[in-house]
């Protein structure tokens, strides 16, 4: 319950925020900034694993990071000239990949030695980020992100690869077989600069996301599992309005 009110209260604000870029109110938006409301668009790469429990800390190697794709569009509402509220609309994919044998019975995997597996899981996120900005509007300029985000997971795939090069296929897997908690809430931390190139704004950025929702919903023994890891992007914002 505690879980469903934070991600509730998160919706309410993305809403609320789409509300303010859809019908802008200078009491509500940029009453402190001259700078316009900005829609954009990321992609880049995420490096992501998960927490590893008791039950199997002593018996498989370290989850390894597993590389996949990420991106978002966005909107940043300006409340100051170097403060802004930053919701987005986002796609990650997630999970966790192993190099060598093991066999659980909560995650049902029985690989070979000399095989790579990954376990892996999209996502669509909404992020609602707070954005503070350092230097020169109209040149090279730095910022910080940070603020929750609420995630559902919509399916799931394994992947097998022979001594990481070979591809052995891809096969889809059922999240209710595991009592996968689709649903996530997480925090997300990150730093920017930003390129102006005109009324364009090219941007890198790294984040570093952390799942608070445990990700496995069994009935009798709560396993400490959860999604983390880095992503880095590259993009693009436009003005919305003057």
């Amino acid at each position: 319950m505690r879980t469903f009110l934070k991600s509730f209260i998160v919706a309410s604000l993305f809403v609320s925020s789409i509300s303010f870029a859809s019908n802008p109110n200078p009491n509500l938006v940029g009453v402190l900034s001259d700078n316009p409301i900005r829609i954009g668009i990321r992609s880049g790469s995420n490096w992501t694993s998960v927490s590893k429990f008791d039950l199997i800390r002593n018996i498989t190697p370290d989850f390894k990071p597993m590389p996949a794709p990420q991106g978002a569009v966005f909107i940043e509402l300006p409340i100051t000239d170097n403060f802004s509220i930053q919701p987005e609309i986002a796609f990650s994919q997630k999970g966790f990949m192993i190099k060598q044998s093991i066999s659980t019975p909560d995650f049902a995997l029985n690989i070979p030695v000399g095989i790579r597996a990954s376990f892996r899981v999209n996502y669509m996120e909404v992020p609602v980020l707070a954005k503070i900005k350092f230097g020169d509007d109209e040149s090279l300029q730095g910022y910080i992100v940070a603020g929750p985000s609420i995630g559902y997971a919509t399916n799931g795939f394994a992947q097998a690869k022979l001594l990481g090069l070979v591809s052995l296929g891809t096969i889809p897997v059922s999240l209710n077989t595991f009592n996968y908690n689709r649903a996530e809430f997480s925090g997300i931390g990150g730093a920017g600069v930003n390129f102006s190139l005109g009324s364009v704004k090219l941007f890198a950025e790294a984040r570093y996301q952390h799942g608070l929702s445990r990700l496995f919903d069994t009935p009798i023994i709560q396993l400490p599992v959860r999604n983390r890891g880095m992503n880095v992007s590259l993009g693009l914002s436009l003005p919305l309005n003057r």
